[in-house]
């Protein structure tokens, strides 16, 4: 069930969800660091993917990060890896912007979140950590064997329970599928993300599967 800000995202009302987040934020203010500032840092990491601003998502996270690690806010494993995987996408998705130059060390900084996810033990990380990784291989050139990773990943996010996820990669992998295959698969996907409730399918794709994929258009009319 969508809830909350995820709920006004889902209706494509990226400003009311961050409104949301912000109203969260302005609540906690005069305490120290809790764990609801983790996951309002994450949330907001989303919605800044969601309207196309990986900018905004990377200095949010650069900023609070570092104070949530001083808290030990990220010693539970399951926040850690949610963390993680919020900072490699927006890293990912920032490179996919930068020019030749600045994009490698974004690249990098993916690069090295991807080996610390692949080293926590919590179920999802690893699929966390492939979705990532695979991007960053595209983003490279190295496009040879990617649609048949993407297809492995969304087997195992599908058993770990991550839909949305999952249906992204599909989107993903179809974009990557030549011919009529690949156009059956994204519209399917697109489909199943708008049969969960997701107004606007083609804006969450990125926010979960970020990378140097082609822009996709909505297939359904309001």
């Amino acid at each position: 069930m969508l809830v909350g800000w995820m709920l006004r995202l889902a209706d494509d009302d990226p400003e009311g969800a961050r409104q949301e987040l912000d109203e969260l934020d302005e609540r906690l203010r005069p305490a120290r660091l809790l764990i609801q500032h983790v996951w309002r840092v994450v949330n907001v990491t989303e919605v800044s993917l969601y309207e196309g601003k990986p900018r905004r998502a990377y200095d949010e996270l650069a900023e609070l990060v570092p104070k949530l690690e001083k808290a030990y806010l990220l010693r539970t494993e399951s926040t850690r890896v949610r963390v993680l995987f919020a900072r490699a996408r927006a890293s990912l998705a920032l490179a996919c912007t930068e020019k030749e130059g600045e994009r490698e060390g974004k690249l990098a900084e993916a690069r090295a979140l991807v080996t610390r996810l692949e080293h926590e033990g919590f179920p999802l990380a690893k699929g966390y950590a492939r979705i990532v990784a695979i991007g960053i291989d595209h983003a490279a050139g190295r496009t040879e064997s990617t649609a048949r990773a993407l297809e492995s990943v969304e087997k195992v996010l599908l058993e770990h329970g991550a839909r949305l996820h999952a249906l992204s990669v599909k989107v993903r992998r179809g974009q990557l599928t030549k011919g009529p295959e690949g156009e059956v698969l994204v519209s399917s996907a697109l489909a199943d993300l708008r049969a969960e409730g997701l107004m606007r399918p083609e804006a969450f794709v990125p926010v979960y599967a970020p990378g140097p994929y082609p822009k996709l258009e909505s297939l359904f009319s309001e």
